[in-house]
């Protein structure tokens, strides 16, 4: 498992339990991190993160969410030409755990409680794919909120 610590330019590996700060990048493609974050007051909340690469962030607050934003690049078609050789056309992150955290695709954002849930980005779509609990999907597009079951998944469209 790689990390990039805000305002470095490279990953290095994770090699024990350590303490990173807010706005660390994490690679989990080759890994697996358990991740524990406030969860207002004295109290901690912690998930499971795999299959993916994000940065985390936390804003203070007495009820504060931890939201994860995809961060691979994708080689979607642009007007400029870019080195579409190296990035990928799908991005994913896989979560499992309790606490408030949201993952943040391209086109969605999934907010959970305490659930095993996926999202899924693509140039034009993000898919979040619900395998346990119940997930609050908000489609940046159409403006809304969806609740998704388990065995359930919500696809939310680029404009």
């Amino acid at each position: 498992m790689l990390v990039r610590l805000p305002h470095t330019r490279n990953f290095v590996p994770l090699t024990s339990l350590e303490q990173i700060p807010v706005g660390t990048e994490i690679d989990t493609d080759q890994g697996r991190v358990r991740l524990t974050t406030s969860a207002g007051g004295k109290k901690t909340q912690t998930a499971d993160f795999y299959q993916g690469r994000f940065i985390f962030t936390q804003k203070k607050a007495a009820k504060p969410i931890t939201l994860l934003t995809l961060s691979e690049p994708l080689a979607c078609p642009s007007k400029h030409f870019s080195d579409a050789a190296t990035k990928k056309k799908k991005r994913h992150l896989w979560g499992s755990g309790k606490g408030k955290f949201r993952t943040k695709g391209k086109s969605a954002s999934a907010t959970v409680r305490g659930t095993i849930w996926l999202t899924q980005d693509t140039c034009t779509t993000t898919l979040v794919h619900v395998k346990r609990g119940v997930v609050d999907v908000f489609d940046f597009v159409k403006h809304k909120h969806v609740r998704v079951k388990a065995g359930h998944t919500y696809v939310a469209h680029a404009r």
